[in-house]
């Protein structure tokens, strides 16, 4: 990324190319990685997107188009022109819909979405519905530094999962207990579940546990 000394000396005529290539840029780290996920690739797809974003979205398509190139190389990663297409749509949106690359990550997640009077639901999960929601939640806070309420169906199982600062609250259907957790402040709603045995977080011990919750 150019800093403010670089780009006061580009000619006008130059930004537009110099949006061009950023586009592309990112759009070729985004191959086979999620926005907002949690491995190595994604935390640098995140990070580009931070600083570029705001300027892809001013991007020309047709002159970043001309600039996409045949993989060369045996097992190059390119961007293809869809890729290139979507990446500057996700910016261009992120500028009015603040959840728009949350959606995007889950898209990616291959979850199916809905977001309904403030709450992110999530039907038909085929694994752990206590992760699906963890997950949810924690990418939308990552995203939006809001509080984030999701839930999360499997069959007959229901899961709520919320958070707001580092208070998390979790209900399961299957345990017929909401819990209340505090967490530090390298954990996640996502890291809190992720190891869970037998319906129940392997992390730290609620705050507060306390039965029955209302059913689903």
């Amino acid at each position: 990324m150019p800093d403010d000394n670089a780009l006061d000396e580009l000619p006008a005529e130059a930004f537009a190319h110099l949006y061009a290539w950023l586009a592309l840029v990112v759009a070729t780290l985004r191959e086979g990685v999620r926005l907002h996920g949690s491995q190595d690739a994604d935390a640098l797809m995140t990070a580009a997107w931070r600083d570029a974003a705001e300027w892809v979205a001013e991007t020309d398509l047709a002159l970043a188009e001309a600039l996409l190139l045949p993989a060369g190389h045996l097992f190059a990663v390119v961007a293809t022109a869809s890729a290139l297409r979507e990446t500057v749509e996700l910016a261009r949106g992120a500028k009015d819909d603040p959840y728009a690359e949350a959606r995007s990550a889950f898209a990616d997640a291959g979850l199916a979405i809905r977001l309904e009077e403030g709450v992110w639901r999530v039907d038909g999960v085929t694994g752990n519905p206590q992760r699906a929601a963890a997950d949810v939640v924690t990418t939308v806070r990552r995203v939006s530094g809001r509080a984030a309420v999701a839930v999360a169906c499997a069959g007959s199982r229901a899961v709520l999962v919320a958070c707001d600062d580092r208070i998390m609250l979790l209900v399961d259907s299957r345990t017929a207990m909401w819990s209340v957790y505090e967490l530090s402040s390298v954990r996640t709603p996502l890291s809190l579940v992720a190891g869970a045995v037998g319906g129940l977080p392997s992390g730290p011990a609620p705050v507060v546990r306390c039965a029955p919750h209302l059913r689903r």
